[in-house]
């Protein structure tokens, strides 16, 4: 019974629930549509059991702002939440796009006014 309950107890230390947030910017997608494309990722890391980020990732954003924040821990990211311990965690960001709309980053020469 002791052994069950130390076990126990350990298994709460590991498990972690899946977490996952999308913002929608604009006309951005909207819930988990088939015709969507990934625009940018970037994986953001946190120590001490999430006390301190180590810091932020750059994403590029699409120039006719219709997007979507994707923010979720995937398996990697709870791999290392788990062989840590949970002092060092992560998660990953995506930007998601239409598939049909044209995805030039907004900083891109193709976008900007001065070229001409």
């Amino acid at each position: 019974m002791k052994y069950l309950i130390v076990l126990f107890c350990c298994s709460l230390f590991f498990i972690t629930s899946c977490m996952m947030h999308r913002h929608t910017v604009g006309n951005g997608p909207i819930g988990n549509d088939r015709n969507v494309v990934v625009f940018s990722q970037a994986t953001e890391v946190y120590v001490g059991w999430g006390a301190v980020s180590l810091g932020r990732p750059s994403l590029d954003l699409p120039s006719h702002g219709n997007y979507q924040i994707k923010t979720a821990a995937n398996i990697v990211d709870k791999l290392v939440d788990f062989f840590t311990f949970g002092f060092v965690s992560s998660r990953t960001i995506q930007i998601l796009v239409y598939r049909d709309e044209p995805i030039y980053p907004a900083d891109s020469p193709i976008n900007r006014s001065d070229n001409y």
